[in-house]
């Protein structure tokens, strides 16, 4: 019985990805990589986040371009499915924001960790 879970993201820069994913401190592969999970089951993947000790997880590429979040979340340990899909989306989204304001001139100046675990970014253009 497979246990691989597939959780839609709308990420679509795969080298920001793999930044944020090098940035969160993971280790990181890509290639036209398989993702194994339960019985040996195997899925096909662009992108390998390897964990220590447990299943790993994989990007996968969809049809319209977007990455979709793939792994066996039950034989996955020390990460949590929403904390990592939640510190991905984010700093995903972070890094957008700091190449997209630097290509329009714009300098984060300030950022602040909010209590419910977003973040706010104050830009300004010099």
């Amino acid at each position: 019985m497979s246990h691989f879970t597939k959780v839609v993201t709308k990420i679509f820069d795969k080298e920001i990805l793999i930044s944020t994913l090098k940035k969160l401190k993971y280790s990181v592969f890509e290639g036209k990589l398989k993702l194994t999970g339960y019985e040996g089951q195997k899925r096909n993947i662009d992108i390998l986040v390897k964990l220590k000790g447990s299943y790993d997880i994989g990007f996968a590429r969809n049809k319209d371009g977007s990455f979709s979040i793939i792994a066996d979340w039950w034989g996955v340990t020390n990460v949590k499915k929403e904390e990592f899909t939640r510190m991905v989306n984010q700093n995903y989204s972070l890094n957008m924001i700091r190449r997209e304001m630097k290509k329009k001139g714009y300098k984060i100046v300030k950022q602040t960790n909010l209590e419910d675990k977003s973040i706010k970014v104050v830009v300004r253009k010099w």
